[in-house]
């Protein structure tokens, strides 16, 4: 009997283990595929060290607030946490190099939110600059599009890269046309309703309007 639950504790620890190293794996090799052109060398110059982004990036279940998106930025007693949906770990290494260039370029938003102290509205024109950020490091990699996730063999697998719309094959067949083409492919991503929002708050309270362009 203590032979069994001794096996059985070896075997969860070993799962545990496995899983430990995959998701660190997934983290080094994202930041590493980042590095690779120099748009992502410009993202993660945010960064004194890369060890600085490693503590704060993680792979985590995304609130049920909203689960269908890739990645959600959460303030924590420690400072602020850039997490990726978990459900995006068996992607490409490449292609979370993509998603991490998006929400490394958002957490720009809270940067400026710190040192200044105040709280910027969502808007659309920022969803525009992370996605063409993002873009623009997937172009000088070469549009390697074999790793998007959305076209995983499996389709339940790439259903949730289909869901959010997160297909880097189809944004890059919008981006080789015009910048103006793959824009409006990225309004459509980006939940409209949250515009009418950013009108609201715009309308009853005053931004200064050198924070806003910082971040555009």
């Amino acid at each position: 009997m203590n032979k069994f639950i001794a096996t059985f504790v070896i075997i969860i620890f070993s799962i545990s283990s496995f899983a430990e190293g995959l998701v660190n794996r997934q983290r080094r090799l994202s930041i590493h595929h980042l590095e690779m052109s120099p748009s992502g060398t410009k993202v993660l110059d945010k960064f004194e060290k890369l060890d600085d982004l490693f503590e704060i990036y993680r792979f985590d279940q995304i609130t049920q607030k909203n689960p269908l998106q890739l990645y959600e930025i959460q303030e924590t007693n420690t400072g602020l946490e850039l997490r990726l949906n978990s459900e995006l770990l068996a992607s490409s290494s490449v292609y979370l190099s993509w998603v991490l260039a998006i929400a490394i370029s958002a957490l720009e938003k809270h940067f400026i939110e710190q040192k200044y102290q105040v709280k910027l509205p969502r808007f659309i024109e920022f969803s525009y600059w992370t996605h063409s950020v993002a873009m623009k490091h997937w172009q000088e990699l070469s549009y390697p599009n074999e790793h998007d996730y959305a076209n995983h063999p499996d389709a339940r697998i790439a259903e949730l890269a289909l869901k959010l719309r997160a297909s880097t094959t189809e944004l890059s067949r919008f981006h080789k046309i015009s910048q103006k083409s793959f824009l409006e492919k990225i309004k459509i991503k980006v939940d409209l309703t949250l515009e009418k929002d950013v009108h609201k708050d715009i309308n009853k309270k005053h931004f200064d309007k050198s924070y806003i362009i910082q971040i555009c």
